[in-house]
């Protein structure tokens, strides 16, 4: 799905809990929902892999695809 971003956070660290690292960046877009009058504000977790957090920005347009279980699979600029 096409997605416009109006948000994001890049996480970086590790966890306290077994210090295994992580980098992520949650994206923040606006979308649409079953028996909600307007847009709903979605949030996706992009792997630093999939996409570098700096080529990321607010305001641009993105492709976004989950599988099943709601996992972002495929993330990327829109052509």
């Amino acid at each position: 799905m096409k997605i416009r971003i109006c948000g994001k956070r890049v996480m970086k660290g590790n966890s306290k809990k077994t210090g295994n690292p992580y980098h992520f960046t949650e994206v923040h877009f606006l979308g649409s929902n079953r028996d909600v009058e307007g847009s709903t504000c979605e949030t996706a977790i992009i792997q630093a892999e999939m996409c570098a957090p700096d080529a990321i920005t607010v305001g641009n347009s993105f492709d976004l695809e989950y599988n099943k279980d709601g996992r972002v699979v495929s993330f990327a600029p829109c052509k």
